[in-house]
């Protein structure tokens, strides 16, 4: 994979992350949030490989770039949290006071950090960085894994795959 491809791949990750963080930003979307995170996990694995070959200071994680992958786990893990109870029957009405709080206040510090210039610094950071030096195979490897692990029957396969 050329230097030129892996900054494309790059790209179409952080467009899909910055049109998530819109929707997310106008109506919280639980789906929206799901891939926010799923991606911005994969830019932070991405980084750590670059870490792993190029050096610990190689590239940074923008402070702010953390801050909504955090908010984004705490509406995901609350609102599952929610649904999970509701499914099960057992939410209290002081638990679901609880988990919608956190919710909100989650949601209103999102609105506080979020700006459309973070997916774009984080997107000349990462586009701009000088990936030569590191063989291809690793970067055919990565995106195959992200590409795989997208993939509606991903899940399947990962079972069959554990049950041999």
């Amino acid at each position: 994979m050329t230097q030129e491809q892996v900054k494309v791949l790059l790209s179409r990750l952080i467009e899909e992350m910055d049109m998530q963080c819109g929707i997310i930003s106008e109506r919280f979307d639980t789906s929206a949030i799901s891939g926010f995170r799923a991606n911005a996990k994969n830019i932070r694995s991405f980084m750590q490989l670059i870490r792993l070959h190029q050096g610990r200071t190689a590239v940074e994680t923008p402070a702010k770039f953390k801050k909504l992958y955090m908010l984004a786990a705490v509406m995901q893990d609350s609102q599952n949290e929610l649904l999970e109870m509701m499914a099960n029957e057992v939410l209290t009405l002081a638990k679901n006071t609880k988990l919608n709080e956190v919710i909100a206040e989650a949601q209103a510090e999102w609105r506080r950090t979020y700006a459309k210039n973070i997916m774009e610094k984080l997107g000349k950071m990462l586009l701009s960085h000088n990936y030569d030096n590191i063989p291809p195979a690793i970067f055919n490897n990565f995106f195959s894994r992200i590409a795989n692990s997208s993939s509606p029957d991903a899940k399947e396969k990962e079972v069959t795959a554990g049950e041999q």
